[in-house]
């Protein structure tokens, strides 16, 4: 069931809205600790623009802690990837995806406990694969997924295969 997430940020003082329409990004981020704004793709499902926001607050939280002397060393690529890595954690806290898994009799998991995992935490099925290779239930896992229209980078790519060994 769809549940009014972007009140879920609002109560943290993050307002949310769109970019245009037609953007070729999945979120961004603006303004300070007493305006912050993020800004998610209409286009997008609304767990994706659920997961934007906590990768825009990210951004942020990687952004106050170069400010306050801390060295974090990521940029380009490495640094949406922390980003990525901070919104999974912040959707899919290691306790719930181990309490989940627990009821589906883990360590045997399927794609199918993904998606399950996916609905239960209000998440991406990218989101809940990655989240379950963190807990280490399944050491060697080759991931490959796109959204429903694509891959940015390989629009011929729509289809999501997991394999876990």
């Amino acid at each position: 069931m769809r549940r009014d997430w972007m009140a879920e940020w609002k109560r943290i003082g993050i307002e949310v809205g769109y970019l245009p329409v037609g953007a070729r990004y999945a979120g961004s981020a603006a303004g300070g600790a007493e305006n912050l704004r993020v800004e998610v793709n209409p286009e997008d499902h609304w767990t994706r623009q659920r997961f934007s926001v906590a990768h825009e607050v990210g951004h942020i939280v990687i952004d106050w802690a170069l400010e306050t002397g801390r060295a974090i060393d990521a940029t380009g690529l490495e640094l949406e990837r922390l980003c990525d890595r901070f919104a999974s954690l912040a959707l899919a806290p290691r306790h719930a995806v181990l309490k989940f898994i627990s009821t589906k009799g883990a360590p045997s998991w399927s794609p199918w406990t993904a998606i399950g995992l996916a609905k239960h935490l209000a998440i991406g099925v990218e989101q809940a694969i990655r989240a379950v290779a963190d807990t280490a239930l399944c050491k060697d896992f080759a991931l490959i997924a796109a959204r429903p229209r694509g891959h940015p980078l390989r629009e011929e790519v729509v289809s999501l295969r997991l394999e876990c060994a």
